[in-house]
């Protein structure tokens, strides 16, 4: 499904986008599993990080988010707060 909500961004902007891997790590990748940490610096980061990942662990406040949000609980990711 991510997927599909990520070639439609790609149809509908009509931008192309390319992500740069190395030839050993795209062996690897959905083969597996793995912790990954984005950095997010720009606003973009996230959507690309979401190709890779399969789950993932925010706060919880994400939860809210229309559509991106009740894509990740669908998907159990974990949602942290903090105490």
């Amino acid at each position: 499904m991510m997927m599909r909500c990520f070639f439609f961004t790609q149809w509908w902007s009509k931008t192309n986008c390319v992500l740069y891997i190395n030839p050993n790590d795209l062996e690897k990748v959905h083969n597996e599993h793995a912790i990954v940490i984005m950095n997010h610096k720009y606003d973009i980061d996230w959507f690309a990080g979401w190709v890779i990942c399969q789950r993932l662990i925010g706060k919880q406040s994400l939860k809210l988010v229309p559509i991106v949000g009740w894509c990740w609980i669908f998907t159990e990711s974990i949602f942290l707060r903090r105490v």
